[in-house]
């Protein structure tokens, strides 16, 4: 049972970089009106940051932090907390495996964030 598990993980985190990688699926861009860079620096993130990580939550937390970071420079400038939170994010949720330790994390690095 534990294999047909991790065997179910596996598939599932395939699929899921398929369907975030528009170059690898021929799908349509993951945020609308992204520049082809942009989609390049935000599927290299979700590839490097979600493979090793099996909650949806982290995932989720992973994938809003790679869209973040995606955009110019420029824009992220704009609001130092909210770069802070997503660098965070990028940081410490990569491997985690439980939705609430997720959370935990998240609401830390977005303590962290602001607090500064």
């Amino acid at each position: 049972m534990a294999v047909k598990i991790t065997l179910m993980n596996a598939v599932r985190a395939v699929w899921s970089i398929f369907a975030l990688c528009p170059a690898v699926a021929g799908a349509q861009p993951l945020l609308p009106g992204l520049s082809s860079s942009q989609e390049q620096r935000q599927a290299d993130c979700l590839i490097e940051h979600i493979r090793r990580t099996d909650s949806d939550a982290a995932r989720s937390y992973i994938n809003r932090a790679c869209n973040f970071m995606s955009l110019p420079t420029a824009d992220w400038n704009l609001n130092r907390e909210e770069r802070d939170f997503h660098t965070c994010i990028l940081d410490v949720l990569p491997g985690t495996d439980d939705d609430r330790n997720a959370v935990q994390l998240a609401n830390a690095c977005r303590a962290r964030a602001w607090a500064k």
